[in-house]
């Protein structure tokens, strides 16, 4: 087996593994849009049913402090699964660097 032959395959084989890296990491960024995408909407439904509890009838507030509560929760999964997805794109952007280096 030539040399020349061995060289091709394993720079087949980085790119390869380049690209297959790339496209995780481009999805996970897809992710991590769409989940601060839906941050900003949970913060200004959030708003909204803040103003709408001031004018609403006195019996209608605990209905709208559980709604809060759940808003509130959601908003807290959101930000923990955007946290998890931009740690994975660090390390996976990270790993892709390195391995444009070889």
């Amino acid at each position: 087996m030539p040399f020349r032959y061995r060289l091709q395959k394993i720079l087949d084989f980085r790119i390869r593994k380049k690209e297959e890296q790339l496209l995780v990491v481009q999805k996970a960024q897809q992710e991590v849009i769409i989940a601060e995408e839906n941050i900003r909407k949970n913060n200004a439904e959030i708003e909204a049913t803040k103003s709408n509890m001031r004018q609403a009838d006195p019996m209608m507030y605990e209905a709208y402090d559980n709604y809060l509560v759940h808003l509130w929760e959601r908003q807290n999964n959101w930000n923990k699964f955007v946290l998890k997805n931009k740690i994975f794109l660090m390390r996976k952007s990270t790993n892709s660097f390195f391995l444009s280096r070889l």
